[in-house]
């Protein structure tokens, strides 16, 4: 792992000390009072008996974590069951595995944090111990950061420390700043039933169910707008073919599905960003078994798969931005600038994960391509149209884009493009192609009619010779 740490942002080294001790008595970790930054600590605490029977679905209190700020509001509230695995080598040098399932009335959990505070990032901290004798004590930490331009929220980072009580070492302690998952835009919150595990690092999985979170913009209780996983949607729609998100087992079709974009001014009816587009990525990566690098293709489903689209539309700025979600946490952005004329994308980034939807990667985890370009240039007021492939190539990524009819800058009701259409240079040439086309079918057409009335009076004239 890249960084391995100790330390807990914004948290005091209390609440690393204490983990030793809540392996041993619980009622210590309790009366454990670390401060966080303004913020105060909401305590779940369970005392259910242990059990060797199956243990049915717990009720929602028992993993609902909730942290209020200075001003006794809450700020971030997160319903989720959490498991943790991780793995270690023993004293007798063989291999434990650890399942921590924090939602299991065995565990006592307590809840700290820390509030956006008008910031781009909050905390959820939680310190764990089980009720019983040598049991596993630890604690996690998520972070939550929200991207000021598309206001999208991920967790982006995950802290874990655990103590070992038969390990060659003492604890394990790991600290991945490049996680990223994806949830919603911060003024609404995510749902997804279906378990989703992320790999934090390579003796240490995380996987969430039953989620239903919202870490900021919190007014009391979750926004009335939600934002479900791509894993979801696709359950509840069985009869939905999900040809991009199955991968490397089903070919693509001969050109990307098109879908619709709208990127509308918050808080009115008005949208800036408008029209459609289709896109194709091509990435290079690693395969197990395979010296050289290989490439694989993905489409951007269409929206009853799971796609989402946000954006932003810049408060007046010369910049607003289109953000494609997909694969539930793949992210195709697009960034438009603007001069006092003219606009085009300056600016293309994509967010992947080497997962499940590439072929037998030798490695997992997120990655990131982006470059500059100057591409769907028009003058304001106008739309860009090409039906062409183009392409643009970012290192390890190439990104094909087709029938795309886009407007950036746009202040339109009615969600459709406006103005003139400014064509790309391929479009111009078959443009170009139809009129010459015609103009050369009907200049054969007189050169035939004439050659034809000629032969005709030709044979005329020989006519009038033979009387």
């Amino acid at each position: 792992m890249a960084n391995i740490t100790t330390e807990m942002a914004n948290t005091t080294t209390e609440m690393a000390n204490t983990t030793t001790e809540m392996a041993n008595t619980t009622t210590e970790m309790a009366n454990t009072t670390t401060e966080m930054a303004n913020t105060t600590v909401m305590v779940t605490t369970t005392t259910a008996a242990m059990t060797t029977t199956a243990m049915p679905r717990p009720p929602v209190d028992e993993y609902t974590y909730t942290i209020v700020g200075s001003d006794n509001k809450t700020c971030l509230i997160a319903q989720m069951m959490i498991t943790l695995k991780y793995q270690y080598e023993g004293s007798d040098n063989q291999t434990k595995m650890v399942t921590m399932d924090l939602f299991d009335p065995l565990y006592n959990v307590m809840t700290q944090g820390q509030c956006a505070n008008n910031t781009m990032m909050s905390m959820l901290n939680l310190s764990i111990a089980k009720q019983a004798e040598n049991a596993e004590a630890g604690w996690l930490s998520l972070t939550f950061t929200e991207n000021e331009k598309t206001k999208m929220v991920n967790i982006s980072k995950v802290e874990f420390f655990a103590v070992l009580q038969d390990g060659k070492e003492p604890n394990i302690t790991i600290s991945n700043p490049d996680f990223k998952f994806n949830l919603s835009t911060s003024d609404k919150y995510f749902v997804c039933a279906t378990p989703q595990e992320r790999t934090v690092a390579d003796n240490v999985n995380l996987t969430l169910a039953e989620i239903k979170v919202q870490a900021f913009n919190v007014k009391g209780d979750f926004a009335n707008e939600s934002t479900e996983c791509a894993d979801d949607v696709v359950t509840t729609a069985m009869s939905l073919t999900t040809a991009a998100t199955v991968g490397p087992t089903t070919p693509l079709p001969a050109t990307p599905p098109t879908i619709d974009v709208t990127v509308t001014q918050e808080g009115s009816n008005v949208s800036c960003i408008v029209g459609t587009i289709g896109v194709r990525f091509s990435i290079k990566y690693k395969k197990n078994g395979v010296k050289d690098m290989v490439s694989q293709q993905f489409d951007i489903p269409p929206k009853e798969n799971g796609t989402q689209i946000f954006g932003d539309c810049g408060n007046g700025s010369d910049t607003q931005v289109l953000n494609v979600t997909f694969f539930d946490n793949w992210q195709y952005i697009i960034e438009f600038t603007k001069t006092s004329t003219k606009y085009s994308a300056s600016k293309m980034e994509l967010y992947y994960q080497l997962d499940e939807h590439f072929e037998n990667p030798d490695q997992q985890g997120a990655r990131f391509a982006n470059g500059t370009t100057n591409a769907f240039k028009a003058d304001v007021g106008n739309y860009y149209l090409c039906n062409h492939k183009e392409h643009y190539t970012f290192g390890d990524v190439t990104i094909d884009t087709t029938n795309v009819k886009l407007q950036a800058f746009s202040k339109t009701v009615s969600k459709n493009v406006g103005g003139n259409a400014q064509e790309c240079s391929d479009d111009d040439k078959t443009s170009d192609i139809v009129p010459i086309a015609v103009g050369a079918a009907l200049a054969g057409l007189v050169v035939i009619v004439l050659i034809a009335y000629l032969i005709g009076r030709k044979r005329n004239h020989s006519g009038y010779q033979s009387v």
